[in-house]
C-alpha cells in the first residue's frame, strides 16, 4: 500500500558549483562539489562528453602541440598544428609537414598566439625571431623587433607586443600591408605586455598593472590615442576571451575577471574560491588559456591544479548562460586548444588533438563523474528526516 510521506526534490542546480562556501550554507539551487559533470540549461546535472584523437596519428614522434586553429586561406578550410619543433597542416586528421626552413623551438612552455591578419596566418611565441606564416615561412618586420610574444589583427593592421628588446613595447603594422613597419610606428606603456585583444571600437592592451586602450583618432599625425582604463589586467594573454554581451574575461592570480569597458574590472570567480582556487598553483598561471565555446556560451578555462602542477590539467567551466561554474573536467592534460568543426578541441603533450564533445568516453577509456549537493535541511534544522523510499 502507498507510504504517508512528504517528498522531497533536489535540484535543478542552475546557480552551479560553489567551492567558497560550507555545504550548509549553500541553496537549494546550489552543488557543493563535482568533477566532469556539467549543468544544462534546465538545471540538470549530467556527465560531460568524451573525447577522441582527431589525427590518426602522432605528430612529430609525439611531441607537444603547442598551438592549432581552423583558418580559411584561399576559400579553402584548413587545419594547422605546431608540434615540437614541426609546422603541420593537419587538415582532415592527416597531418602533412609544411615547416620549410622555419625555425621552430620545442618546448612545453613555448606556446604560440596567432590570428588570421587577412589571407595569412601569422603566429608569435616570444622565443624564435620572427613570427612565422603559412604562405611565406616568416615574418617581414622590417628589422624593428625581435621576438614578438602577443599578436593581434585590429584596423586592418597586424599588431605585436612584448618584443625582445622592449617587453612594454605594441608595435603596428601600416594598414592594409603586414610586411610594413614605421621606424617610430610602435606604442609604450611602462609596464610589461601580456596580452592583446580587440574590444568594441579600440585595442586592448593587457599588463599585470591594468588595461590600456588603442583607439583610432582619424589624425594622420597621431593615428591612435593611448589610455591607461583600469589598475588590473591578465597575468595570461592566452586567457583572454571577449564574449557577447561586451565582456572580456581573463584570468590573475586570485581568480578570473570580466572587464565591460570602464574603469575597473569585476572578479567573478568568487564560486571557484577555497577548495578549489587555493589549489592552482598560481606560479604557472601564466600559461593557462581559455577557449569561448560558442555553441553551448561557456568559456573554458585551462588551468593548474595541484600545489606542483606545471601542465594544465584541470578545466573550469563558466556559463554565461547561467552565470555560473560547473566541472572542473578532469583526468587528462593540455597545451593549447581552439574550434574545430565548431567543436573544441585540444592539443596534448603526444603528438595528438583531441576533438572534446564527443563520445561518451575519454579516448576508450572510462569518465568518472560525481556531484555533491548542498547539505540543506529539508524541513527545517529542527526536523530530523530519513528516507522512506527514493
Amino acid at each position: 500500500m502507498p507510504i504517508a510521506a512528504d517528498s522531497l526534490r533536489l535540484g535543478p542546480w542552475r546557480d552551479g558549483v560553489n567551492y567558497s562556501a560550507p555545504a550548509e550554507d549553500i541553496g537549494p539551487g546550489g552543488l557543493y562539489d563535482m568533477e566532469n559533470c556539467t549543468i544544462g540549461l534546465s538545471g540538470e546535472v549530467k556527465k560531460r562528453k568524451g573525447f577522441a584523437k582527431y589525427n590518426g596519428s602522432a605528430m612529430n614522434s609525439g611531441a607537444t602541440v603547442t598551438a592549432f586553429g581552423q583558418i580559411t586561406i584561399a576559400a579553402a578550410e584548413k587545419t594547422f598544428a605546431i608540434c615540437g619543433n614541426k609546422f603541420f597542416d593537419v587538415t582532415g586528421g592527416t597531418a602533412t609537414d609544411r615547416s620549410g626552413s622555419v625555425t621552430i623551438t620545442a618546448g612545453n612552455d613555448n606556446v604560440w598566439n596567432w590570428v588570421m591578419a587577412g589571407d595569412t596566418l601569422v603566429a608569435v611565441n616570444g622565443v624564435d625571431t620572427d613570427g612565422i606564416t603559412w604562405a611565406a615561412g616568416t615574418l617581414d618586420d622590417d628589422g624593428r623587433f625581435t621576438k614578438p610574444t602577443w599578436i593581434a589583427f585590429w584596423e586592418n593592421r597586424l599588431w605585436l607586443g612584448n618584443e625582445n628588446s622592449n617587453s612594454d613595447r605594441v608595435w603596428r603594422s601600416d594598414a592594409g600591408d603586414i610586411t610594413t613597419w614605421g621606424a617610430t610606428a610602435y606604442h609604450q606603456f611602462g609596464y610589461a605586455v601580456t596580452g592583446l585583444q580587440p574590444f568594441q571600437n579600440t585595442l586592448a592592451v593587457h599588463t599585470a598593472d591594468g588595461i590600456h586602450t588603442l583607439t583610432a583618432t582619424g589624425n594622420s599625425t597621431i593615428p591612435f590615442q593611448q589610455q591607461q582604463r583600469t589598475q588590473r589586467g591578465t597575468i595570461a594573454g592566452r586567457s583572454i576571451v571577449t564574449i557577447p554581451g561586451e565582456r572580456q574575461i581573463f584570468v590573475r592570480a586570485d581568480g578570473i575577471y570580466q572587464w565591460t569597458g570602464g574603469a575597473q574590472v569585476d572578479k567573478i570567480s568568487f564560486a571557484l574560491d577555497d577548495r578549489y582556487w587555493s589549489n592552482i598553483n598560481t606560479a604557472r598561471l601564466a600559461y593557462s588559456f581559455a577557449l569561448y565555446y560558442p555553441a553551448n556560451e561557456e568559456v573554458w578555462f585551462f588551468l593548474p591544479y595541484g600545489a606542483s602542477q606545471t601542465t594544465m590539467n584541470s578545466v573550469a567551466i563558466y556559463s554565461a548562460r547561467l552565470d555560473a561554474w560547473y566541472g572542473p573536467y578532469n583526468n587528462f592534460t593540455r597545451d593549447s586548444a581552439a574550434l574545430v568543426d565548431d567543436l573544441p578541441h585540444a592539443g596534448d603533450f603526444s603528438g595528438f588533438i583531441m576533438k572534446h564533445e564527443t563520445n561518451d568516453n575519454d579516448d576508450g577509456s572510462a569518465i568518472k563523474a560525481y556531484f555533491e549537493t548542498a547539505n540543506l535541511a529539508p524541513m527545517g534544522d529542527s526536523v530530523e528526516c530519513r528516507w522512506l523510499y527514493a
